[in-house]
């Protein structure tokens, strides 16, 4: 008796899309904007062809690869999973972790990026995935729009920020300011920080009382509960 044969499902365009992007991006880490549609489709295990049917042009795909990667859907989540009741000194001690470990990362993705892009022999691949010419000027075409991780950034940043928002909601008899105002100071001194850290190191409960100094007038120095990402590695 024949066995019947079970074909899988074909792939929706969304799924293809998502699958060559995830491909992409490891790629990216490594080779930055030199790799290759063959290396992408090979990791991707489709023919070259298929990148081009779902991505117009190359630069297309690296850009969509680019907004997945600095896509803060994963961070929004873990600032959604705070503990309510935790207190508010552990709460800005988690906040300010998750932001300075998500903004290390793409930090250092866009700086290996830039370096290999300008170590590439063929020339700069830079300028031909980001776009900084405003609308109108005659290097950007006719309905483009500006891409760039500045402007990648912007949005996030406001999202996150409310995010935040939500988090410091619980607590906002304790706040001298209101959440937003609290929120988007939480936010800056955080990312600030992380910039800074390599040349003018600050611990992490001194900061977390810095903050709660400004937002919340509160005296007293800190230790908060939430272990940062250097202690955690101490204490492995």
């Amino acid at each position: 008796m024949e066995r019947s044969r079970t074909r899988s499902r074909p792939r929706s365009a969304e799924e293809r899309r998502s699958e060559i992007i995830a491909a992409t991006i490891p790629l990216l880490e490594r080779e930055g904007f030199g790799v290759s549609t063959k290396r992408i489709a090979d990791a991707a295990g489709i023919a070259e062809g298929t990148v081009f049917r779902v991505f117009s042009t190359k630069e297309e795909l690296l850009r969509s690869a680019l907004r997945s990667y600095l896509d803060p859907a994963d961070v929004i989540a873990q600032i959604d999973a705070i503990d309510p009741a935790a207190p508010l000194a552990d709460k800005v001690a988690r906040v300010m972790t998750l932001l300075q470990e998500a903004g290390s990362r793409i930090h250092l993705f866009m700086m290996a990026l830039r370096h290999r892009d300008q170590a590439d022999p063929k020339g700069s691949r830079w300028d031909n995935v980001f776009r900084f010419a405003p609308p109108g000027c005659p290097e950007r075409g006719d309905g483009e729009e500006e891409f760039s991780h500045h402007s990648q950034f912007a949005p996030q940043a406001t999202v996150l920020r409310d995010r935040v928002v939500a988090v410091l909601n619980e607590d906002a008899d304790q706040l001298t300011v209101d959440p937003q105002t609290a929120a988007t100071f939480v936010v800056l001194a955080s990312m600030t920080a992380l910039m800074g850290m390599s040349a003018i190191p600050i611990d992490r409960d001194t900061l977390v009382h810095l903050i709660l100094r400004a937002i919340a007038g509160s005296p007293e120095p800190v230790t908060t509960t939430t272990s940062s990402p250097a202690q955690r590695k101490e204490s492995e």
